[in-house]
Order: C-alpha cells, then sequence, then structure tokens
C-alpha cells in the first residue's frame, strides 16, 4: 500500500462579505462553484432584525480576490440558499440553484436560474398550485437536463421528498 503526496500551492483569502448591513449573523459560504475565470460562493445570512435571511454570491477571481458581490432577498421575502453543495454549474448558460423563499406564511421550493454574470434569469415555483410548504435543497445539471430534489410537507405533518426534472431553460 503507497501513499502519492503532491506538493501543492493553495492561495489563502478571508473576506466577509455583509450583504445586509451587519444587521444579522455572519455569512455562512454554502457552496463554491467554479466558472472559467474564477469562482461563485454562494452564501447565506440572516436579517436579524427583519427575520428574513438574504442569498448572497461573491465572485472570487483566480488570484482569490473578490471582484463582484450580488444578493437576493428583501425584508419581506426570505430567500434560502439551499443545502451545501446544492448549486450547480450550468454548461454555457451560469448557475442553477434548487432553493426555497418565504414570504411570512408560506415556504415555496424555487428552482432558480442565473446567468455566469449571476444577473437572475428567473425562478420557477416548483409547487405553485397548493398552499404546502416545500424548500429546495439541491440541484444538478447538465447541458440538457436539471433535476432538483428537495422536501414537500403540509403544517406539521412529515414530509415527503421530491425530484423534478427541467430542460436547461428551466421548464417543467
Amino acid at each position: 500500500f503507497g501513499l502519492l503526496c503532491a506538493d501543492m500551492n493553495a492561495q489563502q483569502f478571508s473576506t466577509r462579505n455583509d450583504f445586509n448591513g451587519a444587521m444579522g449573523n455572519d455569512e455562512m459560504g454554502w457552496t463554491v462553484v467554479r466558472i472559467d475565470s474564477g469562482y461563485w460562493i454562494t452564501q447565506g445570512c440572516e436579517d436579524t432584525l427583519n427575520n428574513f435571511a438574504r442569498l448572497g454570491f461573491t465572485f472570487v477571481d483566480d488570484d482569490g480576490n473578490a471582484t463582484e458581490r450580488v444578493s437576493y432577498g428583501r425584508d419581506s421575502l426570505s430567500c434560502d440558499a439551499g443545502w451545501a453543495g446544492g448549486q450547480s454549474a450550468m454548461p454555457g448558460v451560469g448557475l442553477s440553484i434548487c432553493s426555497g423563499a418565504y414570504d411570512g406564511t408560506r415556504y415555496s421550493a424555487l428552482l432558480w436560474l442565473f446567468s455566469a454574470e449571476l444577473d437572475s434569469l428567473g425562478a420557477q415555483e416548483i409547487f405553485p398550485a397548493t398552499n404546502d410548504n416545500s424548500l429546495g435543497r439541491m440541484v444538478r445539471s447538465d447541458e440538457e437536463t436539471i433535476s432538483a430534489a428537495g422536501g414537500v410537507w403540509h403544517g406539521s405533518e412529515l414530509g415527503q421528498v421530491f425530484l423534478s426534472t427541467f430542460d436547461i431553460l428551466g421548464n417543467p
């Protein structure tokens, strides 16, 4: 049994990107997605004054410089980042996330598509015709298909798992 060791150069960087004016807990990095010119880091943060979360992204170039930041959410709409590792790069398109939104009364699972520059290309509510709560947790995509998974529950009842597939434009 042999062990192969490689000499690797790791870059260190540490930047706190405050998407909500320091009104909540520190941001948490959920996922790092590699694209051609660097990395998109998906982050979540809590606004403790308004009890809503924001979904934030930071672009880090190959030299470790945080060059761009963007966030989504507002006082009356909480945006969830899904689970760690739950986002996926979409070849030639950008990034897909299966996450959730909370408007104060109901959790809704969303398939959210972004360009490589993280402009929102739109969100598809996965269960639009129900009052049940749902949260998206993970997505995987290739050149043709997006597969999204999460959970659905009614009131305080135990939930069920869902798996949904979409074309690369987010159509069911």
